[in-house]
């Protein structure tokens, strides 16, 4: 396994700049056959966008919305053909009066896509593809690459192959069971009440009805809104001889312009980093219309890393669904001073960690290492000093204290794993901190500055944080006191604190190679960058 990782992360510091000329996701990668039995979701989500778009074949529907997982809404999203033989459509809603599954269905998951497939039984393939474009970028300099990354925009691209023996005539469909609403704002049935041209669809955000969702053709005519039972749709017709294809491409984009969580320690609300660049929706689908074939090829260079690498189908998979849980679980938000920063929520807890302890950080970073420094700054301002009461609630009956800087912090500053609530940033109240992870957190900072210094080799950065280390690090060894040189009190919980032989064991070997991994980077970067003071 170990060398099967090293070899993955050799193919993508060297093959960035693979290619191909259309999006195709790793064959190698196993498919999941999607039937009525089927309970897998699909998460799919925007780096630090939060906007989400993930196939639930358990719900039969998407969950999507511009603020992820914190506000999503699960809708029935239609994708089907209109054909002489029927209807036919994918399991991501139910069935129109009439309409028929598409046989021998399947979902595969790549990096940057997401792709099902299904036939008519008739000889006729579809299948759709969703893209989250991603394209590695150094640093925040690097505009094009940053967009890329951030536009809270997918491309559904659609494929119908005619594998009949003769000419096929007819439309496919693409929109949810939801009612469209006019640019404006304007709910009026009227507005919707026939059929009509349009090239795009109009729904409101679950965030508020001020907040706008569009599905857009990348045609200027031809298509057409359509309601079937509920499913309001963009159709679009095609007509393909047999042997041939139809290859169409949609957009499906969000945007959210205001307060999307509240710096406590600062007092300053945090909005979308994407607001430097898009104002509104509208922009966002301009940006993701005009640059489409350079943000699909990018995303192909991307996702052939996948492929290209030589790694075990099963670990492919691995990879893909820790490259997507961990872009689902991201925001990247300024301040009202335009200051950037890079947070990880943990899950459906909503409150922050910055540097976690799972390993999507480390490979993410070799796309993306601007994220790891925003992450190593911000994780410096959450330091456990001393034991604060923090505030007093009563729950059943009984009077519950909330505590900071509860893991001795008499023996040093400690990071803390999670900073979401007060006077911390987060949407979660009555969090009561930890788990606090003294050693764990003390030993991952210095890891992750080695990590981030060896990827960019940004020696003014690591060098200026070098006190901050010596702090951490005196702070482990004040917690040694056998002499043995690795912590025996005040270690606080583990990753794998489920396990109370880890948890609470002394001197465990988990923390013990932690431990010693930290002190040999440490003096690595201190022998190469610091400087002593001299009269």
């Amino acid at each position: 396994m170990l060398k099967s990782f090293l070899s993955f992360l050799l193919i993508c510091l060297f093959l960035l700049s693979a290619g191909g000329q259309s999006f195709t996701i790793d064959p190698d990668v196993p498919v999941q056959s999607l039937t009525d039995t089927t309970e897998i979701t699909y998460i799919n989500s925007r780096l630090g966008s939060r906007f989400s778009f993930s196939p639930s074949f358990l719900d039969v529907g998407v969950h999507t919305g511009s603020l992820g997982f914190d506000l999503d809404e699960l809708v029935e999203l239609i994708i089907g053909i209109e054909t002489p033989d029927g209807m036919y459509c994918f399991r991501t809603s139910n069935l129109p009066r009439g309409a028929r599954y598409l046989q021998n269905q399947t979902a595969k998951m790549g990096m940057t896509g997401l792709q099902l497939s299904g036939e008519t039984g008739t000889g006729i393939k579809v299948t759709a593809t969703i893209v989250s474009p991603f394209a590695p970028s150094d640093d925040l300099e690097d505009t094009g690459n940053i967009k890329i990354q951030i536009v809270p925009a997918f491309y559904i691209l659609m494929d119908i192959e005619n594998n009949s023996r003769r000419q096929v005539t007819g439309n496919y469909l693409v929109g949810f069971k939801k009612f469209p609403i006019a640019e404006n704002n304007d709910f009026t049935l009227r507005y919707w009440a026939w059929e009509r041209n349009a090239t795009e669809l109009y729904f409101a955000d679950n965030l508020n009805r001020e907040n706008k969702i569009v599905l857009a053709g990348m045609r200027d005519k031809e298509q057409r809104h359509v309601s079937i039972q509920g499913y309001n749709a963009l159709s679009t017709p095609f007509t393909i001889n047999r042997g041939n294809s139809f290859a169409d491409t949609l957009i499906y984009a969000a945007h959210h312009s205001g307060q999307v969580l509240f710096n406590k320690k600062y007092n300053t609300p945090m909005r979308f980093y994407y607001n430097n660049f898009w104002e509104d929706v509208f922009e966002v689908k301009e940006y993701a219309h005009e640059n489409a074939s350079l943000l699909l090829e990018k995303s192909q260079k991307f996702e052939n890393i996948l492929t290209r690498s030589s790694i075990d189908p099963k670990e492919k998979w691995v990879f893909a669904l820790s490259f997507r849980s961990d872009i689902a679980n991201t925001f990247f938000l300024k301040d009202q001073w335009g200051n950037p920063g890079f947070y990880v929520v943990e899950g459906r807890f909503r409150h922050l960690n910055t540097v976690d302890v799972a390993h999507e950080t480390e490979l993410m970073a070799i796309f993306a290492p601007w994220r790891l420094k925003l992450q190593l700054e911000t994780w410096t301002d959450y330091i456990a000093r001393k034991e604060v009461l923090v505030s007093e609630t009563y729950r059943n009956g009984r009077l519950v204290q909330h505590r900071e800087g509860m893991s001795a912090s008499e023996y040093g500053p400690f990071i803390y794993h999670d900073i979401g609530d007060q006077p911390y940033i987060s949407a979660q109240s009555d969090y009561q901190f930890g788990p606090h992870m003294a050693v764990e957190e003390n030993s991952n900072f210095p890891l992750m500055l080695y990590w981030y210094w060896k990827l960019t080799g940004d020696d003014a950065f690591v060098r200026s944080h070098l006190g901050m280390v010596d702090v951490l690090l005196n702070s482990i060894l004040n917690r040694d006191t056998s002499g043995s040189g690795l912590v025996d009190r005040a270690f606080g919980w583990t990753t794998y604190d489920k396990s109370d032989a880890i948890k609470r064991a002394p001197e465990n070997v988990y923390l013990g190679v932690k431990q010693m991994m930290a002190y040999l980077v440490s003096a690595d970067m201190f022998e190469s960058l610091f400087v002593p003071y001299r009269e």
